[in-house]
């Protein structure tokens, strides 16, 4: 049972510092009561398109064995007044994403109306994004309403799902897995095929016609406020004797199919791009190194830095070093859809940091 859902301003004062210009910070333990003390542990966050709200899902260390979780609606402006609070069933740790109305958001597969908290399961157990602002639809191409009734099905064929879909310009990315070949057909590996289609008609947008493949496992993401596409591509090859795969990533532009050039920060694998605003070219980017050059056969990559990167630019408008993660202090970052803000959790804190123009 929730005892008090406010949550606290903590004077900048004390504040940890972070990265920008910071505006202020909340004590998430301090401000979600139940009748079992426990800790906060943030699974994800999201802001709202006009950036106005910030929504955290988080897990209650008394609800852990139950599986549920909360829905933290915060003011960007007013975090310690407009503060609302829902239950939300079942935990997933990811996709929370707002709908382009700023009235509902999509967590752990269901419908959450903000106004009444009311909130419904989407039927089956497959990944869904927001269509538009009114509809949802899962990665096998069903379609529900905001009530998560099945209202059609959008049009695939041949193996090909949804992978992501961007509901305020209308874009659709559908991805298969396909089988190839290897250099001199010795080897037999899958990759993943992309392509682009319009909400409206379902047809590929123009210059996607034909498709891309070799996608690596990191998959493809929106961005530059969603006029273009980022992914990596694995290129499999033979050196002497040893088969070896070369990783690229490349961005297209959505309208045309043009690639453009990206920062030579993120231009092999040991970089990743966590998340784009989604109307604004700036992206939060994550940098992987090895510690020891002549061990990376044995040592997996390890985090060495995090950035906010104008992608189109290349110019770094923020760099930091990662914080330790630890089982009780796992932190989590997230980029407004605007570029202008970096949130923060960690700690059982909530901070909020202005980035430079």
């Amino acid at each position: 049972m929730v005892l008090r859902s406010a949550l606290f301003l903590i004077p900048l004062a004390v504040a940890s510092g972070g990265v920008g210009q910071h505006v202020w910070e909340l004590d998430l333990n301090a401000g979600v009561k139940e009748a079992v003390p426990a800790s906060h542990f943030v699974e994800a966050m999201a802001f709202s398109e006009d950036d106005n709200w910030i929504a955290v899902l988080l897990s209650h260390g008394a609800r852990l064995l139950s599986g549920d979780s909360y829905l933290l609606i915060i003011d960007v402006q007013h975090p310690e007044q407009n503060i609302r609070l829902a239950d939300v069933p079942g935990s997933c740790w990811s996709g929370l994403t707002w709908n382009s109305e700023d009235d509902a958001v999509l967590a752990c597969g269901r419908v959450i109306q903000i106004r009444d908290r009311t909130s419904c399961a989407v039927a089956g157990k497959s990944k869904t994004f927001w269509l538009d602002g009114r509809h949802v639809v899962s990665e096998d191409g069903k379609i529900f309403d905001r009530a998560c009734t099945e209202t059609g099905n959008f049009p695939l064929a041949g193996g090909w799902r949804i992978g992501a879909a961007a509901a305020l310009t209308g874009w659709v990315l559908l991805e298969r897995l396909v089988w190839s070949t290897a250099a001199k057909d010795v080897t037999f590996w899958n990759n993943t095929e992309i392509t682009l289609v319009d909400r409206s008609s379902g047809q590929p947008v123009s210059g996607w016609e034909k498709g891309v493949g070799g996608i690596s496992f990191d998959g493809a993401t929106f961005a530059v406020g969603a006029q273009a596409v980022c992914y990596l591509q694995a290129t499999p090859y033979f050196d002497i004797d040893r088969e070896r795969v070369y990783i690229s990533r490349h961005c297209r532009r959505v309208n045309g199919g043009r690639e453009i050039g990206i920062p030579m920060i993120l231009k092999g694998d040991l970089s990743k791009i966590t998340q784009s605003a989604t109307s604004s070219p700036r992206a939060l980017v994550e940098k992987w190194g090895y510690g020891h050059m002549f061990l990376d056969d044995l040592f997996p990559p390890v985090l060495k830095k995090q950035m906010i990167i104008d992608l189109l630019s290349g110019r770094i408008i923020l760099s930091w070093k990662p914080r330790e993660q630890t089982p009780s202090a796992l932190h989590h970052y997230t980029l407004s859809s605007t570029g202008r803000y970096l949130a923060e959790s960690g700690d059982g804190r909530l901070e909020l940091d202005r980035l430079p123009p």
